[in-house]
């Protein structure tokens, strides 16, 4: 985890994110909505970035480089809502920023560069929607243990006790498990 640079923006334009939803209209056509999650998610701002040193430029490349471009999320800086009262207006209590597209870079004159880029928020790890609860089968095959270099990013697991439940043993696709009234042979789009 990187924080992007201290650096205060020139123009800076929020655009508040949406809860995750489903509308559907019904028979006697009234349309409802089904939310899916109490985490916001999409917020995002554009920043604006005016006669900045060469410096300057290059850390918010060299930021975006570090981070794999939208992969990595970040925390902002506070200098980056400067003028602002609340920043929690702006920025949810533990959610990070990623990119959303590459940062746009112009010599304008002098060694002097305009940078804009798009940010949006990343809901912290761990959020969930009250009272929905998570079944995690886990099957062990026999075999040999190998390991390979890839992405080094730590996952924590809690458990909390409570009743324990068994899943009768079988061969179970995704489909299958989650839709176990439907015909399994159903199409699903």
């Amino acid at each position: 985890m990187a924080t992007f640079p201290s650096l205060t923006p020139a123009t800076r334009s929020f655009t508040p994110g949406e809860y995750p939803h489903t509308p559907f209209s019904t028979y006697n056509g009234l349309q409802n909505r089904v939310r899916h999650s109490n985490v916001m998610l999409s917020s995002s701002v554009r920043l604006s970035f005016i006669a900045l040193a060469e410096a300057d430029m290059l850390s918010i490349l060299s930021h975006y480089q570090g981070q794999f471009g939208s992969f990595e999320s970040f925390t902002l800086p506070s200098s980056i809502w400067s003028g602002v009262t609340t920043i929690s207006d702006y920025e949810l209590t533990d959610y990070r920023w990623r990119y959303t597209d590459a940062p746009t870079v112009d010599d304008v004159y002098c060694g002097r560069y305009n940078v804009e880029l798009a940010l949006e928020t990343v809901p912290p790890e761990g959020k969930f929607v009250s009272g929905t609860e998570l079944a995690v089968i886990i099957g062990l095959a026999s075999g040999s243990v190998t390991t390979t270099n890839g992405l080094q990013q730590s996952v924590t697991l809690s458990i909390a006790g409570g009743s324990a439940s068994v899943v009768a043993g079988g061969d179970y696709d995704f489909s299958s498990f989650l839709y176990w009234d439907e015909d399994p042979y159903t199409v699903w789009d």
